[in-house]
């Protein structure tokens, strides 16, 4: 059987095939050839191709010899595997195409011919974590970080109206994060809180000072004498649960001790531990209350160690709630427990005036 191959048939065979046409790409020159079989193909579906595999000398040719706009909606890409279905259009645009895959010099050369850096770009290297595309996206004078968008557009689709910052927080790309968050506009309140609603269940404390320690140097004077105003962080029970659930001991300190973060009132209320981890270690030695419940849990864990811990470091008292941790114990059978405790002077004094 004949089959007749046709320069547009022939460019996606040689593509997803033939290696030696990745070589050819890189050959200034080959007899001709290269010049002949570029010069003959559909400049549109080269482009495709030359997003898709980073192939920067056919993209420089195409972008040279035609008006191809790097930003428009091809309809060739379909030879591209698309592992996100509702990013479909975006795998059909050329630049965006070459921003996710990560070939930083398509798209340095897309960007000197005049692409839009601002549509869509920086969500989608953000989204397969290419940090040297998102550096040459930030080095362009026209990115603009601070997308934040909500209406129904290609933006809107990729971030979910997260700003770039927060969508790389929410891949886990820590990366791309700490380039992105020194750009990010933290004045604006719904940013921010948006970034804490991204960092705090995650436990990422690292990120957490970054983001604290250029929103403090964003903030605006009153006057040129005056200090900046106050940064204030309020932070809610349900990512404190998260925290709590997850163990991250180092996020719970932080929130706990860092003067910028505004917990809710009576927050320890509505927080239930049920691990004896090292954040429940961490809850007690700050707060009374919930070391008292932690006691409570620890006794009926029979666990003697944090009873212990909960005791002579966290200064707990067992008298408590009519000696609660000590009858609980002997209805529970822990002798341990019950033992340890009955040498505590306060509980000895309380069962001495039942006596």
């Amino acid at each position: 059987m004949l089959l007749v191959l046709n320069n547009d048939t022939l460019a996606y065979v040689l593509a997803r095939c033939c290696p030696f046409y990745t070589a050819l790409n890189t050959s200034l020159t080959c007899m001709g050839m290269r010049q002949r079989f570029l010069a003959s193909t559909n400049p549109k579906l080269l482009l495709a191709y030359a997003s898709r595999f980073g192939w920067k000398a056919v993209a420089h040719y195409v972008l040279l010899h035609t008006d191809i706009d790097p930003n428009a909606t091809l309809p060739h890409c379909l030879f591209v595997s698309l592992p996100y279905p509702k990013y479909s259009r975006a795998f059909k645009i050329p630049f965006t195409l070459a921003c996710y895959y990560g070939h930083a010099a398509v798209v340095q050369r897309m960007l000197d011919a005049g692409a839009d850096p601002n549509t869509g770009g920086l969500q989608m290297a953000v989204e397969n974590g290419e940090v040297a595309v998102v550096r040459t996206l930030l080095a362009d004078k026209r990115t603009d970080p601070n997308q934040y968008r909500n209406e129904g557009d290609l933006k809107s689709v990729l971030t979910n109206g997260r700003t770039p910052a927060s969508h790389a927080i929410a891949r886990d790309q820590d990366a791309c994060a700490r380039l992105l968050l020194p750009r990010t506009d933290l004045t604006v309140s719904a940013i921010r809180h948006r970034l804490m609603y991204e960092l705090v269940p995650k436990g990422k404390v690292a990120l957490l000072r970054l983001l604290i320690r250029r929103a403090t140097r964003q903030l605006p004077r009153r006057t040129k004498r005056q200090k900046r105003m106050r940064l204030t962080l309020n932070v809610q029970v349900s990512w404190i649960s998260s925290v709590i659930r997850h163990n991250h001991a180092a996020m719970m300190t932080f929130l706990l001790e860092d003067p910028h973060i505004e917990l809710p009132v009576r927050w320890s209320r509505w927080i239930s531990c049920h691990k004896l981890d090292e954040c429940a270690r961490v809850l007690a030695r700050h707060c009374s209350n919930l070391a008292q419940r932690i006691l409570r849990y620890a006794v009926l864990r029979d666990n003697l160690d944090f009873v212990q811990f909960l005791i002579t470091t966290c200064h707990v008292d067992p008298a408590l709630h009519d000696n609660d941790a000590y009858c609980l114990a002997l209805r529970r059978g822990h002798r341990s427990i019950a033992t340890y405790l009955a040498r505590d002077a306060r509980v000895r004094k309380f069962l001495g005036k039942l006596l």
